[in-house]
């Protein structure tokens, strides 16, 4: 599509996005050209669309927001053109937020878990994070960081242990290079 297409489409995809990420409007507030996101004078770039739409989908995927089908569509069609990943937005429940997908209660579950398994090792400040972290929804950050602080401070783990906790990193799509630092106990 071209630019003027992907502002237009960006636009609107963006204006009906507020409802669900109120971080948008502050998004927006930061662009330069940012006088009101309906004018029709709208004059923000293509560079600052293209952040706009990036750090919105970071922010609807660090939270499991859910949105309906049609906004999915576009916004995956927007990301794609700019070439990121969009498989992600599948993983998003559908519908208005609050509502949960079996997957998103199934990563959640799982997290809460394994943050809770691993809470009698950690230092307060770290259970508290983490445990904090995987509360508000923040799956991918208390799992990347609980495995960074096991290998950080070389807290002993179970292959077992380390099995569950790549597997976990698989299914939130995170990277497993770091789960090779995890110092596993020999029996």
């Amino acid at each position: 599509m071209d630019e003027k297409q992907f502002k237009l489409k960006a636009r609107r995809t963006l204006a009906q996005l507020q409802r669900y990420v109120p971080e948008l409007v502050q998004y927006l507030h930061e662009l330069e050209a940012y006088s009101s996101f309906e004018a029709p004078r709208f004059t923000a770039s293509h560079k600052e669309m293209e952040w706009v739409l990036t750090h919105v989908a970071r922010e609807l995927q660090g939270r499991n927001v859910g949105f309906p089908q049609n906004l999915r569509r576009a916004l995956r069609e927007l990301l794609e053109d700019l070439g990121e990943d969009a498989a992600w937005l599948e993983d998003l429940p559908e519908g208005e937020p609050g509502t949960i997908s079996a997957r998103t209660l199934e990563i959640a579950r799982s997290t809460s878990a394994v943050v809770e398994h691993f809470s009698a090792r950690l230092d307060p400040t770290w259970r508290e994070i983490l445990t904090e972290a995987s509360n508000a929804g923040s799956w991918r950050f208390a799992a990347t960081e609980l495995v960074a602080v096991l290998a950080l401070r070389k807290i002993s783990v179970t292959s077992s242990e380390r099995d569950d906790l790549r597997k976990l990193l698989v299914v939130l799509g995170e990277p497993t290079e770091n789960i090779d630092r995890l110092v596993v106990a020999t029996s």
